[in-house]
Order: structure tokens, then C-alpha cells, then sequence
């Protein structure tokens, strides 16, 4: 490996520099994690266990030494991760890494794994990986906080458990309904933007009246409720932005009722009204400066405006069968 090592040295400058060398590390990891998962005997019998432990075992698989190998390998893949994180952090802290689980769950259900075992692909893992980081960017550039981010990535696992229920069932109404919750999820990540912005706003100023309310009754306040005393320019920031997000918030909030209505309305055009009045609310919010959300309108009236069609394609694959 040194001439190896000694020509990428020799145009890292050049030609490599761009690149983040534990992302590189992390492609190489997925590739060859993936050829040992599907090309070896290791990889059978953990997809098998995953399926059917019970049954693995009757098989004669040696069900607790492959469990072990499994725990191996994520025990191994998380201390990797932990390495790279290190080579970019300042110093090591006992907390990183903390509340990752979700984004680690997120990324594999994304990814198409399901959660009762005996399905899934490096490959859809990798993607799904890429994709909840996508959206994470998508969420900070839409000035959400974490708090927020986190409430999303719960609703992201909990539409890919749907896919995975329905796609078991095989029930062209759970596909409909499950169509439906996308394009409402859709609405309720465009109400967010405003929404959250309108609610830090409120709850600064109530905690501000508190605060104010306490000092002028000769209390004294603790550092915390101190912190919690805004300044006139401060106040008058966000009055305005309570004045400029409670328009949008309630019509964004509209949306999604409309959306909702269509579990129990199976009309047609219903829900053709529905996906116009999504694409509608493009022009409002690019006038409205959040032009973040409108990928978010286009993908909800494509998921209900697609839910139309489920019944149709149903029965035509019944036919065709």
C-alpha cells in the first residue's frame, strides 16, 4: 500500500483535496461490508435469523454464535465511526454521538430494511443514509432547530414502518391511506418552517412577560430568569416575526386538515382539488421567503394525486394475474 499511499500523497493538493478522506473511508467500509453480507455464508444466515430465528435454528444454524458475529460487526462499524468522527473533532468528549440512535434507525428504515427482521441491503442502507442527511440540510436551511429535526426524522420512521406494514398487506386501501400520511407529512414539514419560528417567538416574549412580571414585584430573579429579559429591539424582533408567520402558519395548518380529510373521503376529485391547492401554495411561499418547502408541496401533491390511482392499478394487476 505505500506507492499507493505515496502517489495520492503526491496530488492530494491537486486533485484529491475536495475529497473528505473518512468519506472515503465510509464508501470503502459499505463496499466491502456488502460483499461479505451477500456473498458469504455469514451474511445467509443473518439475513435467515433475521426472517425466522425459531426456524433458523431447527435448521441447524448455531443461532447464538451468529447473533454474536452480528453484534461483532456493529460494535466494530460504530468503533470505526467513533475514529472518523475523532480525526475531525477538537477532542474527545464522553457525550458525542449522543441521540444519533434515531438518525442511526432513520437511515435503515429509509434505507428499506425492515423492522421485523429478514429484509433489507447495504446498498438501501447506504442511500438511506445520504438521503436522511439531505434532509437534515434541508431542515437546518429551512432554520429549523433540532428539537424540530428530531420531531421530523420520528415522522420519516415512522411513514417507512407504514411502507413496510402495508407493503406485507398488500391492501390497495392501507397503500391509499399510506399515500395519503405521505402528502400530509409533506404539508406538516411545509407548516413547520413558519410554525416554528412563530412559537419561538411567542414562548421568548411570554417567558420575557413572566420574567417582568416577577422583577416588578420586587422578586429576584435567578440568573436563568434574568437570560429571559429581552431588550426593546429584541422584543420588537420578534413581534414581527410573530406578525410576518401567523398568517402562513394557519394557512399551512389548513392544508393539513385538508389533507387529513382524505382518510375518510375516497372521491376522486376530492383529492385532485387537494393536490392543486398543494401546488397552489408554491407561489404564497416563494412570495413568503420559503422557498425551502416547495420540493415538500410538489412530492405531497404527487403522493395524493398517485393515491387516486391505487385502486385502478389493483384491480388491473388482479385482472392481469
Amino acid at each position: 500500500l505505500m506507492p499507493l499511499g505515496g502517489w495520492i500523497d503526491s496530488l492530494w493538493m491537486d486533485y484529491f483535496r475536495t475529497f473528505q478522506m473518512s468519506g472515503i473511508i465510509f464508501i470503502l467500509f459499505f463496499v466491502l461490508l456488502a460483499l461479505v453480507i451477500n456473498n458469504t455464508k455469514l451474511g445467509l444466515y443473518i439475513y435467515a435469523i433475521g426472517s425466522n430465528s425459531s426456524a433458523s435454528r431447527h435448521a441447524g444454524i448455531n443461532t447464538k454464535k451468529y447473533h454474536f458475529y452480528a453484534y461483532l460487526i456493529c460494535t466494530l462499524s460504530v468503533a470505526l465511526g467513533a475514529l472518523l468522527f475523532l480525526g475531525r473533532a477538537p477532542y474527545a468528549k464522553s457525550d458525542y454521538g449522543q441521540m444519533w440512535e434515531l438518525d442511526a434507525i432513520a437511515a435503515v428504515v429509509i434505507g428499506g430494511t425492515s423492522l421485523f427482521g429478514g429484509r433489507g441491503s447495504l446498498w438501501g442502507t447506504f442511500m438511506g443514509v445520504i438521503l436522511l442527511k439531505l434532509i437534515n440540510n434541508g431542515l437546518t436551511l429551512a432554520q429549523l432547530n433540532t428539537f424540530w429535526q428530531m420531531v421530523v426524522t420520528g415522522l420519516i420512521i415512522m411513514v417507512a414502518v407504514g411502507i413496510d406494514i402495508v407493503r406485507q398487506s398488500k391492501d390497495a386501501d392501507n397503500v391509499r391511506k399510506l399515500l395519503i400520511s405521505i402528502g400530509t407529512l409533506m404539508a406538516f414539514f411545509t407548516f413547520l418552517t413558519p410554525a416554528s419560528i412563530y412559537f419561538k417567538a411567542k414562548v421568548a416574549l411570554l417567558e420575557h412577560s413572566s420574567a417582568l412580571a416577577l422583577k416588578s414585584q420586587g422578586v429576584k430573579l435567578a440568573p436563568g430568569q434574568t437570560k429571559r429579559l429581552l431588550s426593546p429591539p429584541e422584543i420588537e424582533g420578534f413581534e414581527a416575526a410573530i406578525a410576518s408567520n401567523i398568517v402562513p402558519s394557519i394557512l399551512f395548518f389548513t392544508l393539513i386538515v385538508a389533507a387529513l380529510i382524505l382518510f375518510w373521503t375516497k372521491g376522486k376529485i376530492w383529492a385532485y382539488v387537494i393536490a392543486v391547492l398543494f401546488l397552489a401554495m408554491c407561489f404564497p411561499v416563494a412570495t413568503l421567503g420559503y422557498s425551502i418547502t416547495i420540493p415538500f408541496l410538489i412530492l405531497g401533491a404527487f403522493a395524493i394525486s398517485s393515491s387516486t390511482l391505487i385502486s385502478y392499478l389493483f384491480n388491473r394487476a388482479r385482472a392481469l394475474a
